[in-house]
């Protein structure tokens, strides 16, 4: 069967990709000595690449004496097929790593930033409750912000399933292809981002921010909608009111994600979980939400305190924070 080919080799890229490169490396610099403290809490399969693609903008922006802990648990390694992290039980698990890790650093630390990625920051929510009594100690950094739902599936999904989908635990997973030239059906499906900064200018691979394997000459990803829904809706089972707590969050105004939500539709959604939230809109795809000049434009934003956004505004933001200030 396909869907075991696809499994197969998806399997023997875990296994080289991991010993290569994903080594799981969960914690940067000294807490002893460091002057700013970052919690990170990476969105689906995002470890170790999340953090590494947004470390050089961490350090241009809060110096290079930071301590970051990242949320890490065996279950979520980077040598762990997906399927097998994306269940009840983990979702439980993340939760208490998290009370237990930033209870640690908010007895050592006066202040914490935490920054979380994609739907990383729904698993923050999930300890809303137990941590509510540290919130005046925390500011977040909501970065790529993820829809607290995900599909329904498409007629193309539900064809590619017919190719190599399979079940786990109840739950339907398929792997989608990624190629550039696939960008009009998802922008998300994109593999590579060229990246420019006046003269400068590099690749980005999507494959160095998040899980990525090669069959038939394609890159391709495991992806359950099933499975993500049912861990979104466990972890915001007991969410009863937004959180009062400083946030800024910035949002990819070109998100496949999102499914062609509008912006002000977004915000709501944003406003559910956040009280007075500070939102920048960027004109990204979700994947690349967090590219140099978007990270830097965020970041810079946060700092400065701009107002919030009204969810009734028509948003036609400008390329640089640069710009946003001169307007």
């Amino acid at each position: 069967m396909l869907s075991e080919h696809f499994k197969k080799k998806y399997l023997h890229h875990l296994e080289n990709a991991y010993t290569l490169y994903y080594d799981d490396l969960s914690e940067y610099g000294n807490p002893l000595t460091a002057t700013e403290v970052l919690y990170f809490i990476p969105g689906t399969d995002g470890v170790p690449g999340q953090i590494r693609f947004i470390l050089p903008s961490l350090l241009r922006h809060f110096g290079k004496n930071i301590y970051i802990k990242c949320l890490y648990l065996d279950e979520y390694s980077a040598s762990r097929p997906v399927w097998e992290k994306y269940t009840i039980a983990n979702c439980n698990r993340r939760k208490e790593t998290i009370i237990q890790d930033l209870l640690t650093l908010a007895k050592r630390h006066a202040h914490i930033n935490v920054l979380t990625y994609s739907n990383g920051f729904y698993d923050f929510l999930h300890t809303s409750n137990e941590l509510a009594h540290i919130h005046k100690q925390l500011t977040l950094h909501w970065t790529a912000c993820a829809p607290d739902r995900l599909g329904p599936p498409n007629r193309w999904l539900k064809q590619i399933y017919k190719l190599n989908g399979f079940q786990h635990e109840g739950y339907s997973w398929l792997a989608f292809p990624c190629n550039n030239q696939l960008a009009w059906l998802n922008p998300e499906m994109t593999t590579t981002y060229l990246w420019k900064r006046g003269k400068q200018h590099r690749i980005f691979y999507k494959h160095d921010l998040v899980t990525r394997f090669k069959v038939m000459k394609l890159y391709w990803n495991y992806v359950s909608l099933d499975a993500f829904n049912a861990c979104l809706e466990w972890s915001l089972r007991d969410f009863k009111k937004p959180l009062n707590l400083t946030s800024y969050v910035l949002v990819a105004g070109k998100d496949g994600y999102w499914a062609g939500v509008k912006i002000d539709k977004i915000i709501e959604t944003i406003e559910k979980y956040l009280a007075n939230p500070k939102v920048l809109v960027k004109p990204s795809s979700h994947s690349w939400a967090a590219e140099p000049n978007n990270m830097s434009d965020f970041l810079n934003f946060a700092k400065h305190s701009l107002s919030p956004l009204n969810s009734k505004q028509k948003m036609m933001l400008p390329a640089t924070f640069d710009e946003a200030i001169m307007e």
